[in-house]
């Protein structure tokens, strides 16, 4: 389950980039608040493979997750408004818990007694 919220982070993520990096395209107002551009799909493309991976329980995807979000809120903490981060450490708790989820399912899959 706390993979599975994880990857609901990662989802998350990949909408909320995307949308917001095609809305600054098209609006000048809107990407000198945000400071995105087009660019920023690709970070919306890295969610996008990071949720594909916790979907099939990568421990890597998950590590992954946490350190790549992190890092994008680390260069993007000038232009964060007060507001978000409430929702910012809902979704470090989510990639958090996306990494203990991992380690435990291949923890207990490598301990299971079914040959």
């Amino acid at each position: 389950m706390a993979v599975k919220q994880a990857m609901a982070a990662a989802i998350f993520c990949t909408v909320a980039t995307a949308g917001m990096a095609v809305w600054a395209h098209y609006s000048p107002e809107m990407a000198a608040r945000s400071g995105l551009d087009l660019w920023a799909l690709l970070d919306a493309f890295i969610f996008f493979l990071v949720a594909i991976g916790l979907y099939f329980n990568s421990r890597f995807a998950a590590v992954a997750g946490l350190t790549f979000y992190l890092l994008v809120r680390i260069l993007s903490i000038q232009s964060t408004p007060p507001s978000a981060w409430f929702v910012i450490i809902i979704l470090i708790i989510g990639f958090v818990g996306g990494i203990r989820g991992a380690f435990a399912h291949h923890r207990f899959v490598r301990e299971s007694p079914i040959p």
